[in-house]
């Protein structure tokens, strides 16, 4: 999506929402729509990956809880923009506890 482009030219607190829908070919109404600001469509973008993860580990049969651990890294890993975004701007505690809210359903 357009974060991940934005992403590889600016820091995260330096793309504008503009930057944003124009990599992504939505219009300004259709992002507002949907999200509030650039954070928001940071943590979209995180709670996606977490959710086709979670929906490939369902149909794959792991050996172990460590091969399961393994995977789910190397899945996170194939975002690494993400990834570094999510430490570089302190982001991990809300990732975090969004996870565990959506564990709990």
């Amino acid at each position: 999506m357009g974060l991940e482009e934005c992403l590889k030219e600016k820091s995260l607190p330096k793309i504008r929402v503009s930057d944003i829908y124009e990599k992504s070919f939505v219009s300004r109404a259709t992002f507002y729509r949907l999200f509030d600001c650039t954070e928001d469509i940071f943590l979209y973008e995180c709670d996606a990956i977490r959710a086709d993860t979670v929906r490939i580990m369902a149909t794959k049969q792991f050996g172990s809880s460590n091969q399961q651990a393994i995977y789910c890294i190397k899945r996170w890993l194939e975002h690494e923009t993400l990834m570094k975004t999510m430490v570089d701007n302190n982001l991990f505690g809300i990732f975090w506890s969004r996870t565990a809210e959506t564990r709990r359903y």
